[in-house]
């Protein structure tokens, strides 16, 4: 829940419900880390600059990888 995230990560609950209904989407470095840090992600997960498992494999066919 919003409310455990906030509590393991030490970021306000107000600020976790801001950033999911997309109210606030420029939260900050440290924000970033210590949200990935509980999740168990990267940083780069929870701003979308991941890829898709089949969009990689598909590139790395395609160069050679």
């Amino acid at each position: 829940t919003q409310t455990e995230l906030a509590e393991r990560s030490g970021v306000p609950q107000s600020l976790i419900s801001r950033l999911e209904g997309k109210t606030r989407d420029n939260p900050s470095a440290d924000v970033l880390k210590r949200l990935a840090q509980t999740l168990g992600c990267t940083t780069d997960y929870l701003v979308g600059m991941h890829e898709d498992e089949s969009v990689r494999n598909t590139s790395a066919a395609v160069v050679g990888v």
